[in-house]
């Protein structure tokens, strides 16, 4: 049976529910046989730094070298220095590692990039719709 560790932070948003729901969907899908550990902290609740402190200190309870696989979602982490230290040691594993939503050097990388799609917008705002709005209020 296969290992394989999420790590996240914040029970504020709906991605925390979403992640994990869609790997075990996945994992259904495939008849893979693998266990998923999930590594939640609410660091991101209070601006209390001990309070902060002590919920981010359950990512140093796995040894991540024990899992098959790691998948990071350091996004809502309130800290960089914390962040930066879980890249480190899953880094130090040399195990797979998915990194969402962040591009970090050595781990794979699921995201999505809007450039593209909000330079398209704006473009269009600014050459259909913005200068009728600039001539109805006079500037």
């Amino acid at each position: 049976m296969k290992r394989i560790a999420l790590i996240m932070d914040g029970w504020k948003r709906f991605f925390t529910y979403a992640w994990p729901a869609g790997i075990l969907q996945r994992v259904r899908e495939t008849n893979e046989e693998i266990n998923l550990y999930i590594f939640n902290s609410s660091g991101d609740w209070s601006w209390d730094t001990d309070y902060n402190t002590g919920e981010y200190n359950i990512y140093k309870l796995p040894d991540f070298n024990d899992f098959d696989g790691i998948i990071m979602d350091l996004n809502n982490i309130r800290y960089p220095e914390v962040a930066d230290e879980i890249a480190k040691i899953v880094r130090n594993t040399k195990k797979p590692a998915i990194s969402i939503s962040n591009k970090l050097p050595g781990f794979y990388y699921v995201g999505i990039d809007n450039r593209k799609s909000m330079t398209t917008i704006m473009e269009h705002l600014y050459h259909t719709r913005l200068p009728s709005i600039l001539v109805h209020y006079g500037t």
